[in-house]
């Protein structure tokens, strides 16, 4: 239809792009829906949505640093570096996979496995500094839950009540 188009352009006043950038840019009714673009020349992205507002979403390859970016709502929310390192919340991942944010046992654990076929999880989490292990239902109670503190102190609990303690000095406490 007449008002769906396909614009190939170097530059143009009001948009992202640069007189500089080499930009592809997909619209439907004057918004623009994806752009390719190269804001700079060690850099390429593919954005999604409409570039001037903040919540478009983009992925973005750094030929000079071999790092892979995506962007969600502004800000870079994952990279795979050089090494095939992934960091989520992480623009520096010193591990195979390093996912960097506020997390806790249950609500927003760093890690969640669902089961395939009904509602059972395990949950883990690193909570200042905090190891959790947990297991429960999509209602975000813990069913069981190991819990290794960074003062050298290892709990086990069911019920989410605590039932033993293993202390820094070797004791071991049961009720």
């Amino acid at each position: 239809s007449p008002d769906e188009t396909l614009h190939v352009h170097k530059g143009s006043a009001g948009s992202i792009a640069s007189s500089s950038d080499s930009v592809l840019t997909l619209e439907n009714s004057g918004t623009a829906i994806l752009q390719f673009l190269t804001p700079n020349s060690n850099s390429n992205q593919i954005r999604f949505g409409d570039p001037q507002d903040n919540g478009a979403g983009y992925i973005d390859y750094n030929h000079d640093t071999s790092v892979l970016s995506i962007g969600v709502n502004g800000p870079e929310k994952m990279r795979i570096d050089s090494s095939g390192k992934i960091g989520i919340g992480d623009s520096s991942p010193d591990a195979l996979l390093s996912i960097k944010g506020d997390s806790e046992g249950a609500e927003t654990p760093s890690i969640r496995l669902k089961d395939g076929s009904d509602t059972r999880e395990a949950w883990i989490s690193n909570w200042s500094g905090d190891l959790i292990l947990a297991n429960g239902g999509d209602d975000n109670t813990p069913h069981c839950k190991i819990q290794m503190y960074d003062g050298n102190v290892i709990t086990f609990s069911t019920a989410n009540t605590e039932r033993a303690r293993f202390t820094s000095d070797g004791y071991f406490g049961v009720g």
